[in-house]
């Protein structure tokens, strides 16, 4: 293949045909600014911050999607280029400054994990982008309101009017903060200055290597002891890990997918630990619910423990207890309003990383400087492979590890590897009693409708497990996680938590840890035991042909997970 020879600020390099200036410039080492730029996602062009001179043109260019020609010289950095890049940061400054001066449209707080504040927007499309394409949703779009172009709901005048499932990936993406998680910490400070609340936090797998990174630490630093001492300090009065309510997912779902197995019926078996990839079946495949796991999430389960077995040993009214979620996820905000137990809520209140950063940095609680002190008992800590559930994959390897010690078989590790070629879908092969069982891995919204597609349709083949995690690389990317969420720090957070599976854990198996022992010796006798079915799973119907079936399921015990 022909290489294009140009020259960028007087270097001379040669690329591929097609090869934008910006990917040019980008392997020549020479940096051209970006704004609205999102790599194979929103790639339009639209802000010209990365605007360029070109020799023999009139006007400026924008690198990101103007493609290099032979003999093309380019300049990055002339005063004009300068110039209109201090325009474009004047604009930037001043949409972020809009929370303090006059508002002319109202910010949208109907959503339960969303805040849209449309006089922050400075319409460069990258939630947009990211909504329809990465995630096919198609909650938002750029729209002309009042004249003046902004991203708004589609088909209605509120974020809860639109299809939304709360992945928060449109959080992660906003230069401005026009979209950002529903911050709830002055809920949690009135609660914990309430005498009458025993407020306890519960923390998920993926919060031990995210959390540093709100304090200036490695990208995947494990600040599990350090985290702990940070919440106890902030006033909680227990602080239990979510892992163990990974295991106790482990278990559940194990025992699910074992009688589906059996049974030969509703398979695939899909997971259902996140819950914006939940809404998503609901909202848009209701045809498939059946195949989701009936199993709440670990923060879900966690929660409904926490009321139902620990409240009660300790002499407290179930009441009385407020149960805290610190996640990287923006969807569980809303998951945490829709299930309940016995008439309480199984979480009262959602918390993500940059909130808690946030809060934690307002009371001058240092991450950095925290002794190391362990979680509290009853919950805590979890195995490694419910560490694992903080990356994909990780709940697929943690179920098929506790059903494979069931049945006599033993597996540690899945061998992933790419499906169809696709790098956000993967497929492993697990021999199984002579028999196979296939699995997938998919990460993304956008790529689990390709699944669901293929399988509507009869093409996707024989698959008897899908997990799907509605960001990338899973919870590690989770719409609650410090920003920007590059792709080397989410390879930094998934190894971190791989240290902690393989070492530091002191159990891999949910099974082996005690705490789950005495869990279900004590009070759930086995997995899948009626009391567990009545505390630990739910239904997934909101828009399904089985909603009546699933209400009167409701009125005899089981839970309602809808909108």
């Amino acid at each position: 293949m022909s290489l294009v020879h140009l020259t960028i600020d007087g270097k001379k390099i040669a690329v591929a045909p097609g090869t934008t200036i910006l990917k040019a410039a980008q392997e020549a080492g020479i940096f051209i600014p970006t704004l609205c730029y999102l790599e194979g996602i929103n790639e339009v062009g639209a802000c010209h911050m990365c605007s360029v001179e070109i020799e023999g043109e009139e006007e400026p260019q924008p690198a990101c999607i103007t493609p290099v020609r032979e003999g093309m010289v380019v300049h990055t950095d002339t005063s004009r280029i300068r110039k209109m890049r201090e325009a474009l940061q004047i604009r930037l400054r001043l949409a972020k400054a809009q929370a303090f001066s006059a508002r002319d449209f109202k910010v949208d707080r109907s959503d339960s994990a969303i805040i849209r504040d449309p006089n922050k927007c400075i319409a460069c499309l990258r939630c947009e982008s990211v909504c329809h394409k990465m995630q096919t949703v198609g909650a938002i779009a750029l729209q002309r309101l009042e004249n003046r172009m902004v991203v708004a709901p589609i088909g209605s005048d509120s974020l809860a009017g639109t299809p939304c499932v709360q992945c928060g990936q449109c959080t992660h993406v906003c230069l401005t903060g026009a979209l950002a998680e529903r911050d709830q910490t002055a809920e949690l400070l009135e609660l914990l200055e309430d005498k009458g609340k025993h407020v306890v936090i519960q923390t998920s797998p993926a919060s031990r290597v995210s959390l540093g990174e709100m304090f200036f630490l490695s990208p995947g630093e494990d600040v599990t002891g350090r985290m702990v001492a940070a919440l106890r300090r902030l006033g909680f009065a227990k602080v239990f890990d979510t892992t163990l309510g990974a295991d106790i997912t482990a278990m559940e779902e194990a025992r699910e997918f074992q009688d589906k197995l059996q049974k030969g019926r509703g398979l695939p078996h899909f997971t259902s630990c996140c819950g914006a990839w939940v809404r998503f079946v609901e909202q848009f495949y209701p045809q498939l619910v059946e195949n989701l796991s009936s199993c709440k999430s670990p923060q879900q389960m966690l929660g409904a423990l926490i009321k139902a077995y620990y409240a009660p040993r300790q002499g407290l009214d179930p009441g009385s207890v407020v149960v805290v979620s610190l996640t990287p996820c923006t969807s569980k905000k809303g998951e945490a309003l829709r299930l309940k137990n016995s008439g309480h809520k199984d979480v009262d209140l959602v918390l993500t990383m940059r909130e808690m950063g946030r809060l934690l940095r307002s009371k001058d609680i240092d991450l950095e400087t925290m002794p190391e002190e362990d979680f509290d008992s009853p919950f805590g800590p979890g195995s490694g492979g419910g560490q694992i559930f903080g990356a994909s994959g990780g709940v697929a390897t943690s179920l098929l590890r506790t059903l494979g010690s069931w049945e006599g078989v033993p597996i540690t590790e899945l061998n992933w590897r790419a499906w169809a070629g696709e790098d956000l879908i993967q497929e492993a092969l697990v021999n199984f009693k002579g028999k196979e069982i296939r699995a997938l891995r998919v990460q993304t919204l956008g790529k689990a409708r390709l699944i669901l597609d293929k399988l509507a349709s009869g093409e996707l083949g024989e698959y008897h497990l899908v997990e799907v995690m509605a960001c990338p690389g899973g919870c590690i990317g989770g719409g609650g996680q410090p920003i920007p969420s590059t792709q080397e720090r989410l390879e930094a957070r998934a190894e971190a938590l791989k240290a902690r599976d393989g070492g530091k854990a002191a159990w891999r198996l949910a099974q082996e840890n005690p705490q789950v022992q005495e869990i279900y010796s004590q009070f759930l006798e086995n997995p899948g035991s009626p009391r567990a079915k009545e505390l630990l799973h739910t239904f997934h119907a909101s828009t399904s042909p089985r909603r009546e079936e699933a209400q009167a399921q409701k009125k005899r015990g089981f839970l309602f997970f809808g909108r």
